[in-house]
């Protein structure tokens, strides 16, 4: 049995995960929505697809760079 999400003792990380895949929901619905029953208008739409959603999946799916990775650690 899982438990439900809790936004106040969930990890930054989670939240993130669970923001990108509610958005991703709902930029699906809207796809198929009449444009005035959008729940994203218009006016922020490309932003959350080119500016919002890139940023987040940045940060999801961030790796370390081989030098990042082999730097020294500062005290």
């Amino acid at each position: 049995m899982t438990r439900p999400f809790d936004i106040n003792q969930a990890s930054f990380l989670s939240v993130l995960e669970a923001c990108h895949a509610r958005i991703l929901e709902i930029q699906k619905a809207d796809a198929k929505a009449p444009i005035m029953d959008v729940d994203i208008p218009l006016s922020f739409a490309e932003h959350v697809e080119d500016v919002l959603m890139p940023a987040i999946e940045q940060i999801i799916y961030w790796e370390p760079t081989d030098d990042e990775i082999n730097a020294p650690l500062h005290a």
